[in-house]
């Protein structure tokens, strides 16, 4: 019902007013309480009418409004005003106007609202200015994680200059930030910052706290793996502060515990660089207060107080902001000085070994190759380890003292040679790498280059050397020229031929038209070309690829190949020593190869001496021929046992009626018959049929391996699966065509469908040896291994 229906009514109807009035209004609150859930709007008004009187024009009611709104009160009255006085004298031409000033605030309620805004402004600066370290911290955590900053530390760069040339660059980055934050405050008028000789104090404020923060995140740059974990473990702190600041305001104010938040702000919340920055914004924008606040709290625990100034100077240690000052200067050398401090302990190769000094005790292996022994005793009798570019003497590495990586590699390379250490996934090559490049130190052992100990001389060792690591060790932002530039003049290139050098490495390795492209926009196999120049640059004595052509197309990794090439055998410019599983490109590249299996050297020598030593004879796959029904029907006929289906049990009794009772070994996981074992073990039993098609080839492969024993001077059995097997036999000085010949006529006699015959190549060699890698000798349905 409308307020003018209301009016009619009451004017034109005996009206009896209520008799008090307070039970009303708490009757009408109950009302609108109880109703407030069937409206989706706020309610602002509600009302009602107490007294009416026509006849002397005495009208009395009462409005209960909704004081959310400011303006709810002077519209509600003018609302019943006008709508009584349009019903009054019935006319809706009638209308009052009415204007709602507040009244201004008096002097004490603009400073308590001036400081709550001025305390929500320090903590918004805080959360601001928080995203600063933040972004500092993902890049220094991402240089890292993507080895970058190894590759610059291996290349001779000094740490002190790079934590330095690091703080100053994001410092003066920090100071535009700067420079825009006081240009906000001052447009927008933050007299509380600004005003009264407040804004020396902000500025100096807003600055220490960028050197504090930036030397705070060098420090705790090295908990994180992550550069994304970085950015958001550094917000989280920065956004602690915050909590920080609120919790110690409040406790300053409360009698109990102002002594407790003095003595965490100066051992703990200080502590933090956002912390003091945003305490620091606090008292400056509220100076008496807080002065005051600090005198309380002296008398409190003192007895005594000082009101000899109502207001301090920005600058005070009293009331001031000159703690925040002070441990911000403090923190921006203490915690650059850690960071370096941090740096050189990682990076220290003593220091490292101390941490994996827990070893394992070395089992001695009785199938050491005389080439990888004579090689040993070589290196180990060296009275000038400067014959070789690089020695490693008994390098061994244990992690957690349990997995032993790499365990007493002894080998020495000379100028010119381009060695391949090959091995599978986890033999501990790449372990072998992060050893000799300092990113890792050995549990024992050492490495000599140019005659220099890694471990006494490590810094000078680093400088000698180039590195290709498996991943792209690359800066997003940088270009392909300022790349080789910058590790040009970390590596001493002097500076006028440095253009020519860069030049020169471009243009070898054909990313000359990628110049100036930036190194987040090229594609895999021009970021390994990248990677490759950075290692050549400066002509390292040792260059290290950790799979130098991963992700090239054919025509850039023979191009690759003729690079590395010239580098060492050629122009003997230096030693390369690469890792690689590619066979085709070992054989390209290697003067020397080694085989690791297991974190051991297993074979050591040139391609030619391994193929002599390992290869000798040929390789010869067979495949036999699958059982017919006829002759599954023929052994069937032969058997006591005539059941469809058969047990174990009775699976040796078919074996022992056949006169192959041994064969029962091979019904194993890991044996020939493997899947009669797996039915077997899955529903006890097993179709006839399929056992005896199974001993049907089993037999064939036995005749097989008989009249090849009786042939050659030796048979041996490096891989079966089925009826599909592969053999290596001495022919020892049969013609081909002798050995085709004999093959034929064994076709026939043990039913090959097909055979091939091939000299064995390096990569036959490298399965041979990979086969023999503790993780490749489990237990594989249907593969059998030479033991």
């Amino acid at each position: 019902m409308s307020v003018n229906c209301i009016f009619k009514h009451l004017l034109t109807s005996q009206y009896n007013p209520p008799n008090n009035i307070q039970k009303e209004i708490i009757a009408l609150s109950r009302f609108v309480l109880d109703d407030k859930n069937n409206h989706t709007d706020n309610l602002y008004n509600a009302g009602f009418c107490y007294n009416f009187n026509p006849k002397t024009h005495y009208y009395e009611y009462y409005s209960l409004v909704n004081t959310t709104s400011p303006h709810a009160s002077p519209i509600s009255q003018n609302t019943y005003d006008v709508t009584l006085l349009r019903t009054v004298k019935e006319d809706k031409d009638y209308d009052i106007h009415i204007n709602s000033h507040p009244l201004p605030l008096n002097q004490a309620t603009k400073e308590v609202t001036s400081q709550a805004i001025s305390m929500a402004v320090s903590q918004d600066i805080v959360m601001a200015l928080a995203f600063v370290p933040a972004y500092i911290v993902l890049f220094l955590v991402k240089e890292r994680e993507v080895g970058m900053k190894h590759q610059q530390i291996i290349s001779g760069i000094n740490i002190p200059a790079y934590w330095l040339s690091e703080f100053l660059w994001d410092t003066l980055v920090y100071c535009v930030v700067v420079v825009c934050e006081l240009l906000l405050m001052w447009l927008f008028q933050m007299d509380d910052y600004l005003k009264d000789g407040k804004a020396p104090a902000v500025l100096l404020l807003f600055f220490l706290y960028g050197t504090a923060s930036t030397s705070f995140v060098m420090c705790i740059q090295y908990m994180f793996k992550s550069h994304t974990i970085g950015l958001i473990v550094t917000l989280f702190i920065n956004m602690l502060c915050v909590i920080m600041e609120l919790a110690s305001f409040i406790m300053t104010a409360i009698k109990d515990t102002c002594y407790t938040a003095r003595v965490l702000n100066f051992v703990l919340f200080y502590l933090f660089p956002g912390f003091a920055l945003g305490i620091g914004m606090m008292r400056i924008s509220m100076l008496s207060a807080m002065y005051l606040l600090d005198q309380v709290c002296d008398y409190y625990y003192n007895g005594s107080i000082n009101i000899s100034q109502s207001t301090p100077e920005p600058f005070a240690f009293n009331g001031g902001i000159g703690y925040s000052l002070a441990y911000l200067a403090c923190e921006s050398v203490v915690y650059l000085i850690i960071a370096i401090l941090l740096d050189y302990l990682t990076n220290d190769i003593k220091v490292k070994r101390w941490f994996s000094r827990h070893d394992v005790p070395i089992q001695r292996s009785v199938d050491v190759d005389e080439d990888v022994k004579r090689e040993e005793d070589r290196v180990m009798a060296s009275k000038d380890p400067g014959d070789d570019v690089i020695q490693l003497r008994q390098l061994r590495k244990v992690y957690n003292g349990e997995k032993v990586a790499v365990d007493r590699i002894t080998f020495g390379l000379k100028r010119g040679q381009c060695f391949g250490l090959l091995g599978i996934n986890g033999a501990g090559k790449t372990t072998t790498f992060s050893m000799i490049s300092g990113e890792n130190a050995p549990t024992k052992g050492t490495a000599i280059l140019c005659g220099m100990d890694m471990l006494e001389e490590p810094v000078k060792v680093r400088r000698l050397l180039g590195m290709c690591p498996q991943t792209h060790a690359l800066l997003d932002l940088l270009t392909v020229r300022e790349h080789l530039e910058l590790f040009g003049r970390i590596k001493g290139v002097p500076k006028e031929d440095l253009e020519d050098v860069i030049l020169y490495r471009m243009e070898d390795m054909g990313i000359m038209q990628y110049a100036d492209k930036k190194a987040y926009s090229l594609s895999g196999g021009n970021k390994r070309k990248l990677s490759v120049a950075q290692a050549l640059i400066g002509n390292p004595p040792l260059v290290l690829m950790d799979e130098p052509s991963t992700g090239m197309d054919p025509v850039s990794r023979r191009a690759l190949w003729d690079i590395i090439s010239t580098v060492s055998a050629r122009r003997k410019e230096c030693t390369i020593i690469i890792t690689t599983h590619s066979m085709e490109e070992a054989e390209a590249l290697c003067t020397k190869v080694g085989i690791m299996v297991g974190g051991r050297l297993r074979c050591f020598g040139t391609i030619q001496d391994l193929k002599s030593k390992f290869g000798h004879g040929y390789t010869l796959n067979s495949k036999f021929y699958e059982a017919t029904d006829e002759e599954v029907e023929k052994v069937k006929a032969e058997l006591t046992v005539s059941k469809a289906m058969v047990t174990r049990e009775e699976v040796k009794e078919v074996l022992a009626c056949l006169d192959t009772a041994d064969l029962m070994e091979e019904v194993s996981i890991s044996g020939s018959g493997w899947v009669i074992d797996a039915e077997l073990t899955k529903k006890g039993q097993v179709p006839l049929d399929v056992l005896v098609d199974w001993w049907i080839t089993e037999v064939r492969f036995i005749d097989f391996m008989d009249f090849l024993e009786q042939r050659f001077a030796s048979v041996e059995l490096l891989e079966r699966h089925g009826n599909l097997v592969t053999l290596r036999v001495n022919t020892k000085g049969m013609k081909l065509s002798e050995v085709f010949s004999f093959m034929e006529e064994v076709k026939v006699k043990c039913s090959i469908e097909e055979y091939s015959i091939a000299q064995m190549t390096l990569e036959q060699i490298f399965n041979f040896f990979a086969s023999q890698q503790e993780e490749e000798t489990r237990e594989v349905q249907g593969m059998k291994k030479a033991k």
